[in-house]
Parts: C-alpha cells; sequence; structure tokens
C-alpha cells in the first residue's frame, strides 16, 4: 500500500510539476506575444510617424494643390525640390502641399494664356505659377493681355547665353589656352557656319540672334548677317547638335551657333573632350542670360499663392544650389555648383546680365522675320452658300477649288510658320459666323498630318450667307493677341462676296475697330483675295488700307492658283530691307 501511497503521491507530484511547466509555458508564450505586440506597434508608430513627417499625407484635414508650368529646362529642379525638400521645411503647411509640376515650353503656354482653348489643351487645369526660361516671355504675354502675367517675377535660376563652337573651331580659336570670344569667332566675313533653331520659341536663339545684330551695326549689315544665317536655319535646337562639325566630316556640319549653358552641359554629359560632336562655350559679355522668373498668376486663389510662397521660400534657399548645378543651371545670382572638372565651360562666378528692353527685342526679331520670312498666318475660308457654285468648264465648285489652291498654298509655307484655319458665313457657331477649324500650329504638321488631304472633310458644307465684317474683326483680334515680333504676321481672307449679314457690325464701325486695332509696330495686315465678280474690290480695299494690307482679285475663278500664290510671295516681305 505504502508503495502504491508513494506512486500516488509521485504522480500527483509528478502531475503538479507537469502543470505549472504549462502554466509557465503559458506566461512566457503570453510575455512574448506581448513583447512582440508592443514592438510591431513601436515600429508601426514609427512608419506613421516617419511618413507623416516626410510625405505630410497625415494632418493633412484639406491639402493644397499647387499646379506649376515650368519650361522643361527647369522642371525637373522643381520637382526635385517638390518632392525633396519642400516637405522636410519647418512647416505643417508645407507638407500639405502637392505640387504639381507640369513641364511646357514657355512658347507653348504663352499661347494657352492669350487662347483659353488652346490653354485646356495644352495645360490641362488652370496653372498657378508659371516658370519660363527668361522674363522677356512675361512682356510677350503683357502685350496681348497684361491682366493675366505681373510685370515680373523673382528669378530663381540662371544661365548664360553663349556660342556653342565645335571643338576644333574652339581649338583654332585658342582654346583650351584662352577662352575664345565670340568677337573673334563669328566675322561677318569668316566662313564659320553659324546656325540657328527657331528664335520665336527658343530664347537661347533670339538672345544669339540679339547679340549678333548688335555687333553687326547698321541695318543692312544686320540685315544681310540675318539672311546667311537663316540659310542654315533648323526648327529645333536638337538638330543643331546633331549637325555640329566633326573632325571626319568637316566639310559639312555646323560649326557654331546661339545656346545656353546648360544645353551645352547636358549636350556633353555623356561626350568627352576630344571625341566627336564635343563642344565649347564662347561667352560673351554681353549677351542677356535665362533668368527663370517665378511668376505667381493672377488668376489662382488665395490658398494656392499662399503654397506658392512657401515653395518659392524653399526654391531660394542654400540647399537648392546643389540641386541647380546638378541639373547644369546656375543659381539666381550667376554662381555654377559642382562644376569644376569640365574646361569646356566656365565655372566662374559671373553676374547675370539682364533681359534687354522689349523694344530691343521687337527690333531684332522684326529684322529676323524680314530676313527669315517666316510667317504667323489665320487662313480665313468662305463657306457660304454661294461657295456652291459651279466654276464654267471645271465640273468643280468654287469651294472645290478654293480648297485646292488652300491646300499647295499651304505647302509652300515654309514649315515652322505657324498657320491657323478658320471658317466662316453667317451664324456657324452658335451665334458667331466664323469657326476656328484648326489652331495656330507649324505648317509642317498640316502636311505630315495629312490635313492638307483632308480640308473638305474638316470644314463645313457650304451654306448660309457671308458674315464678313464680324469675321475680319474677330480674326484681327485674335491674330493680334497671337502677333509674333519674329514673324511676318498675316490675316488672309477668301471670299466670293460682300458683307450680307444684318445683325453684325456695319462697315463704319469695323474700320473704326480696325483703326483702334493697329499698332506701326506690330504690322498685321489683312489680305483678301476675292474670288469671282460677286465681291466688292472698293470695299476690300477700304478693310485693307486701314491695316496696310492689300486686296488681289480673281474674277476668273480659275485663276486662284496665280492669285493666291501671288498673294504668298507679297506677304513673304514687308519692308524694303526684304529686297536684294
Amino acid at each position: 500500500m505504502s508503495g502504491g501511497g508513494a506512486e500516488r503521491e509521485g504522480g500527483q507530484s509528478v502531475g503538479r510539476h507537469h502543470a505549472r511547466h504549462a502554466r509557465k509555458r503559458r506566461r512566457s508564450s503570453l510575455v512574448f506575444s506581448s513583447g512582440v505586440l508592443v514592438v510591431l506597434l513601436l515600429a508601426a508608430w514609427l512608419t506613421v510617424d516617419f511618413v507623416n513627417d516626410r510625405f505630410g499625407l497625415w494632418g493633412c484635414d484639406d491639402q493644397v494643390e499647387l499646379s506649376v508650368a515650368a519650361d522643361p529646362t527647369i522642371a525637373p529642379v522643381i520637382r526635385d525640390v517638390a518632392r525633396n525638400q519642400l516637405p522636410e521645411a519647418d512647416s505643417a503647411q508645407t507638407r500639405c502641399i502637392r505640387v504639381d509640376v507640369r513641364a511646357r515650353d514657355s512658347a507653348t503656354v504663352l499661347r494657352a494664356l492669350n487662347d483659353p482653348g488652346m490653354g485646356a489643351r495644352s495645360l490641362g487645369s488652370p496653372v498657378d505659377v508659371w516658370i519660363p526660361d527668361a522674363s522677356n516671355w512675361l512682356d510677350r504675354a503683357r502685350d496681348a493681355q497684361p491682366w493675366k502675367v505681373p510685370r515680373t517675377g523673382p528669378s530663381i535660376a540662371s544661365s548664360p547665353v553663349v556660342f556653342a563652337l565645335s571643338e576644333q573651331l574652339a581649338k583654332g580659336n585658342g582654346w583650351p589656352d584662352t577662352s575664345p570670344a565670340p568677337s573673334s569667332v563669328l566675322k561677318p566675313d569668316d566662313a564659320t557656319r553659324i546656325g540657328v533653331a527657331d528664335p520665336t520659341t527658343d530664347t537661347a536663339e533670339m538672345y544669339g540672334l540679339h547679340g549678333i545684330v548688335k555687333a553687326a551695326g547698321d541695318g543692312t549689315t544686320a540685315t544681310e548677317r540675318l539672311r546667311q544665317l537663316s540659310l542654315n536655319g533648323v526648327t529645333e535646337r536638337s538638330e543643331l547638335f546633331q549637325n555640329v562639325a566633326r573632325p571626319t566630316d568637316a566639310e559639312a556640319g555646323i560649326d557654331a551657333f546661339p545656346a545656353s549653358e546648360q544645353q551645352l552641359l547636358q549636350h556633353n554629359e555623356n561626350i568627352r573632350p576630344g571625341a566627336p560632336g564635343s563642344m565649347v562655350a564662347s561667352y560673351s559679355g554681353q549677351l542677356p542670360w535665362l533668368d527663370y522668373p517665378y511668376v505667381k498668376l493672377p488668376s489662382s486663389g488665395d490658398r494656392q499663392r499662399d503654397a506658392a510662397n512657401r515653395l518659392l521660400d524653399v526654391l531660394r534657399g542654400g540647399e537648392t544650389a546643389d540641386v541647380l548645378g546638378a541639373h547644369g543651371l546656375r543659381t539666381a545670382d550667376g554662381r555654377l555648383v559642382g562644376n569644376d572638372q569640365d574646361n569646356r565651360v566656365s565655372n566662374r562666378n559671373a553676374k547675370p546680365v539682364a533681359t534687354p528692353g522689349r523694344p530691343e527685342l521687337t527690333g531684332t526679331m522684326q529684322r529676323w522675320a524680314n530676313a527669315d520670312a517666316v510667317g504667323q498666318v489665320i487662313s480665313v475660308v468662305d463657306v457660304s452658300g454661294s461657295m456652291t457654285a459651279e466654276v464654267s468648264g471645271t465640273g468643280k465648285s468654287r469651294m472645290d477649288v478654293t480648297l485646292e489652291a488652300t491646300a499647295e498654298g499651304i505647302g509652300l509655307y515654309k514649315k515652322n510658320t505657324q498657320l491657323a484655319l478658320w471658317e466662316f458665313s453667317t451664324r456657324l457657331d452658335g451665334n458667331n459666323d466664323y469657326r476656328e477649324v484648326i489652331p495656330y500650329k507649324a505648317a509642317g504638321e498640316y502636311v505630315e498630318n495629312g490635313d492638307t488631304r483632308r480640308l473638305p472633310e474638316l470644314l463645313s458644307d457650304p451654306k448660309g450667307a457671308t458674315g464678313l465684317y464680324d469675321t475680319t474683326l474677330a480674326a484681327y483680334r485674335h491674330a493680334m493677341r497671337h502677333w509674333d515680333a519674329g514673324r511676318i504676321n498675316v490675316v488672309v481672307i477668301l471670299t466670293d462676296g460682300r458683307n450680307e449679314d444684318p445683325d453684325g457690325i456695319g462697315k463704319d464701325e469695323l474700320l473704326a475697330e480696325l483703326g483702334e486695332l493697329t499698332d506701326s509696330e506690330r504690322p498685321l495686315p489683312i489680305v483678301f483675295i476675292g474670288l469671282g465678280t460677286d465681291v466688292d474690290p472698293g470695299e476690300l480695299d477700304e478693310i485693307t488700307n486701314v491695316t496696310q494690307g492689300q486686296t488681289f482679285l480673281a474674277p476668273d475663278v480659275t485663276d486662284i492658283r496665280k492669285v493666291f500664290f501671288s498673294a504668298l510671295s507679297k506677304m513673304s516681305c514687308r519692308d524694303a530691307s526684304c529686297g536684294g
């Protein structure tokens, strides 16, 4: 029994021991699990705190959306600063700003500001801040609608405009021992092949041309120099970089052209000195710099303006200099950070050269327009019912013949001519007698996109009467809003009749309005091409005389091609400097 008792006692002892161990294991598991939970909660809290601090996702009851249209040369800088520096600024408000940076060239934004319809297509939603590459774009925007754009904006970056020289040309002028001066390279009687991209859309090209004109002196010499440059003209600067003269084809390429220092740095980024395509900067103390003004547009709301101020404060902070340098840009006061190895550019600090006055640049660009004969044209086609009349002996209507001539005429324009296409009759678009068919775009795109072949599909079927006066005034106002000093600006109207809109403005009102709109410093002639015998030549002459334009008549509509091409030839020159 004693053995059995001992066994029970032992069995009880073993059972109690087992139970105690089980309870310990449960307590240990509970402690361990609790510890893991605490660690996980702590990690989650730290993660949320980090994300909140870094990206401002929490604590923002009402996030501010700030839309910025920035020139593509600085857009990456704005994105970098908005992503990495703005959230870390010592302000809860900066963590609640979401910056939408849209890379748009300055010419595109200018057109969008002048034309709300085009703005919706090219910019999307409205823009709060505009950062063009230079202040001259503000002057150009204010020419059309001064209430939409401030006069100035603080500079947030800079880049000197230089002449980019092929390395062999630079070596022939003392480099690398000395920095080649533009005056010793760009001589009017030199055989140096100087190229130029479109200065109406490219600020560096415009400033380079301005320097050449100033160096040339008198008007005749300057015009001749610009004519020589136009022979090597291209649409995009990328074409110039591609055509740089190389040692193996020195007889073929371009030797030099205007560019910003940043553009040259980026071109050379993957090209070592001495390699084909390497380029050297030639600096001039006279050429203006790109100054990147930061412009808060008046149309933005109070909260957007406050957010724009906070972003500006960060952009002007000390840390941004490294970001600018990484993208080949200088600070607003002319310092280039982080480029001390490449002797193809100068890393010396320099004071930026200010943007020239508007009259100076306008004079340069008008000279260029005369030398290059590149245009900006609104072509307005009559689609009234009378255009269905058959042209004797052709089996075609007046409309058919007109569209054929128009399509051929588009092919005669220079590819970079800006061309808009309108049509008119009466009440064609609501109460308007006119309708925009194609907004301004390069004439070359009409051909490439097949628009010239599709004109009969794009324009309305002829109907209605002739709303000539209202259409003429609307087209003139539109063209004046988009007037470009670097182009020959013209309004071309093709019509076969007289004004037949009793509800529109009268002739006297039209003439008075045109008289108010005309500006001798911004020439914009109206050119009429009258088709058939129903037009009133005297009426058309009265209108064109106000704008220093001209009337061309084709009583026999089959002569429209000859008349149309004659008009185009006359439009290619607007003063005596165009002559031989």
